[in-house]
Parts: C-alpha cells; sequence; structure tokens
C-alpha cells in the first residue's frame, strides 16, 4: 500500500499533467475556432440561451 507521501506525488503529478493538457487544449487554433463559433450563435440568437 503506498504511503501518504507517495500518494500526495501522484497527485501533483496527476494535477499537473490535467493542466498541461488544459493548456495545450485551450490555446489550439481548433479551440478559438470552435469559441468563435459559439460567440457567433449567443450574438445572433440570444433567445435560444432561454
Amino acid at each position: 500500500m503506498p504511503n501518504k507521501a507517495d500518494v500526495k506525488a501522484w497527485k501533483a503529478q496527476l494535477v499537473a499533467q490535467a493542466e498541461q493538457q488544459i493548456l495545450k487544449l485551450t490555446d489550439s487554433d481548433q479551440f478559438k475556432k470552435y469559441l468563435n463559433t459559439l460567440l457567433n450563435f449567443i450574438v445572433i440568437a440570444p433567445e435560444t440561451l432561454i
């Protein structure tokens, strides 16, 4: 069974990896195009948010 220090290190590594993946995803051109597409729908049809 892993000790508390091992578990803490493992969790820190998971968080660091998740942060890197999220930054990679949100910094991509494809994600920016996706956000711009969503923005167009909100501007054109705000009543769809109700």
